[in-house]
């Protein structure tokens, strides 16, 4: 394994604990949001406005950055059916893969591009019961976009990796 790979892992995979513990946070204050509301509601018939809009953009975000976790772990954006077919290290299970990771980098770019675009359109409004600028909440497009092409060169250097040393057997 090249310096360069080496390093690039420990990115990819710090990365990724990074991900998982924010959105385990996420998940943490959805909840609180959710149970704060719902208790207020049942036993004091009070309403909090914020809190179901708090608990949606925690959802949305823990939802985009799962996606990119299961793009790390190779567990999305695969059909499963296909790589059944063919053993692996097979040319067209490797095509498959490769197509795959390709495709999903495009996603990242779509998503990395229009996102930007998206949050710059978003910081000129403001959230009805948050009070804040509705490009926070929409940041997590482009964030998503740059995770989803780090994690698909990520896949994609694993494949020519395991091709390699296929092909030196």
């Amino acid at each position: 394994m090249n310096r360069f790979s080496f390093v690039y892992d420990r990115l990819v995979v710090r990365l990724e604990d990074c991900v998982l513990n924010i959105c385990s946070l996420l998940v943490v204050v959805m909840s609180v949001s959710l149970l704060l509301e719902v208790g207020s509601r049942n036993l004091f018939s009070y309403s909090f406005v914020w809190a179901m809009e708090l608990a949606t953009a925690c959802f949305i975000w823990v939802a985009f950055l799962g996606a990119t976790v299961g793009v790390r772990r190779n567990e999305h954006f695969v059909v499963d059916l296909l790589y059944r077919w063919f053993p692996e290290g097979h040319p067209v299970s490797i095509f498959l893969q490769v197509l795959s990771y390709l495709l999903i980098a495009l996603l990242g770019v779509v998503f990395l591009v229009h996102g930007l675009d998206f949050v710059g359109s978003g910081m000129r409004r403001y959230s009805f019961s948050l009070g804040i600028k509705q490009g926070y909440l929409m940041l997590i497009m482009p964030i998503s976009g740059a995770l989803f092409i780090i994690n698909a060169v990520y896949g994609l250097l694993r494949v020519a990796a395991e091709k390699g040393s296929h092909h030196h057997e």
